[in-house]
């Protein structure tokens, strides 16, 4: 096609109005694919690696590949060729390629690392604290070398599989599943002696894990969310453990980021609101100035052991703002919502008087006879 011919064609005048007019911007999809594509074509034989200077494009893969299978994503790419070493120099097929986009391979060294222990994700709380801070219109208070964002964190469970896996981790292996785990050498011990043995030694050592319980925190303005900690245990659980669990998580939320990036998160106290933290303090704030979230709110579901929880700690918490322990308990109003659907799809209803089921009053107007339900 010559370039007289480019230059009459239909679709490149559209093309060129809609990016004119802003219709399509250069963060559209269609203009990062076509740019993609063109920048893909003229760089064979050599492969594309830079996929991630079209941000939008690659989230698009991202989460085509984890909605259509690892096998339709392929077939979206097409017979495609990424720096093989032994097809290098082989141009790819015009009649077989499909779409522009990143390999699998690519897409997966973007993954986070599974989570296998109960802690704190110090890298997403600082990564929290860097994003706040470019940011517009966050809440927060401002103080000479101090800055404090206000953040709300919802927690809740997930219940997981009772069972014993091997991992390994720093060259050792041991079975997870278990609090505390079990070395491989003592596993193999108790296994000489048969199952019984091994299912005794759990019984009365060790406490299967049955639930993983998520913190989440966002900026009063819900700007940004990210998982921050992470806890393995047991189902249920009384109010006492998880008044413990709270104060635990919360004591590495609310840290400094100059103790963020020491690596510990746990030793961060601040005397007041308008205040640095105490390592802070033998620091110059103007070079490094003290970041830090500041939760003013804690929100989870109606589990009776949660509510009692929150009703106990709302007992405690002091109502100065100024004083590090502010703080109100409650729960999500997702949460709500969820209660009255159950109670509206036959769970139960109470008044704090009594309570009945909606289930027995549809069962008891099915028995009545037709003729005396009017």
């Amino acid at each position: 096609m010559s370039l007289q011919e480019i230059k009459t064609d239909y679709l490149t005048q559209w093309l060129n109005q809609l990016i004119e007019s802003g219709i399509i911007n250069r963060e559209h999809l269609i203009y990062q694919n076509i740019d993609a594509f063109l920048t893909e074509q003229l760089s064979q034989p050599n492969p594309v690696t830079n996929w991630e200077q079209w941000p939008t494009l690659y989230s698009y893969c991202e989460s085509l590949s984890a909605l259509a299978t690892r096998k339709g994503y392929m077939f979206y790419l097409g017979s495609k060729r990424f720096g093989l070493k032994k097809h290098r120099d082989i141009v790819a097929q015009k009649v077989s390629y499909c779409n522009p986009g990143p390999s699998l391979c690519t897409l997966d060294s973007r993954k986070l690392t599974p989570i296998y222990n109960s802690s704190p994700h110090l890298n997403n709380l600082m990564l929290l604290l860097t994003l706040l801070n470019t940011l517009d219109g966050v809440p927060c208070f401002k103080a000479p070398g101090l800055k404090k964002f206000f953040t709300i964190v919802h927690y809740d469970g997930m219940p997981l599989n009772i069972g014993t896996f091997p991992r390994q981790e720093n060259g050792e292996t041991f079975f997870d599943g278990i609090i505390p785990t079990i070395k491989l050498r003592k596993m193999r011990e108790l296994y000489q002696e048969g199952n019984n043995a091994v299912h005794k030694f759990i019984t009365e050592n060790c406490t299967w894990v049955s639930e993983v319980n998520e913190c989440d925190i966002c900026d009063a303005s819900g700007k940004v969310h990210l998982n921050v900690f992470t806890r393995f245990g047991s189902m249920g659980g009384d109010a006492e453990s998880v008044e413990r669990g709270l104060t635990e998580s919360l004591k590495c939320i609310e840290a400094s980021s100059n103790f963020l990036l020491s690596g510990n998160g746990k030793n961060c106290k601040f005397a007041s609101l308008g205040e640095v933290c105490n390592r802070c303090k033998t620091l110059d704030v103007e070079k490094e100035p003290c970041m830090s979230a500041k939760c003013i709110h804690v929100s989870s579901d109606q589990a009776s052991s949660q509510r009692r929880a929150h009703m106990n700690l709302n007992e405690k918490s002091l109502s100065d703002m100024n004083n590090p322990d502010y703080r109100s308990y409650g729960f999500g109003l997702l949460h709500f919502c969820k209660n009255c659907i159950s109670s509206l799809r036959h769970y139960r209803l109470t008044d704090m008087s009594g309570t009945f089921f909606v289930a027995q009053l549809s069962s008891v107007g099915h028995l009545i006879p037709q003729k005396h339900r009017k």
